[in-house]
């Protein structure tokens, strides 16, 4: 279910690459990009929202 975020969220202009870490307890994802512009990490503990880099791909899932 939570792959799908990758995309909507991924900064394709990054080259680095998405990374999914599978643990016997948990999995961990991770996406190089960096917050959108004007936002920081405490914007979304708050309750900022999901801002999808791609709302394109976000509107056809």
């Amino acid at each position: 279910m939570y792959l799908h975020f990758l995309n909507i969220h991924r900064d394709f202009k990054n080259p680095k690459s998405n990374e999914v870490a599978i643990y016997k307890d948990r999995v961990e994802i991770f996406n190089p990009g960096e917050f959108p512009e004007g936002y920081k990490p405490e914007d979304f503990i708050e309750g900022a929202g999901s801002i999808p880099r791609n709302p394109l791909i976000a509107n056809t899932l």
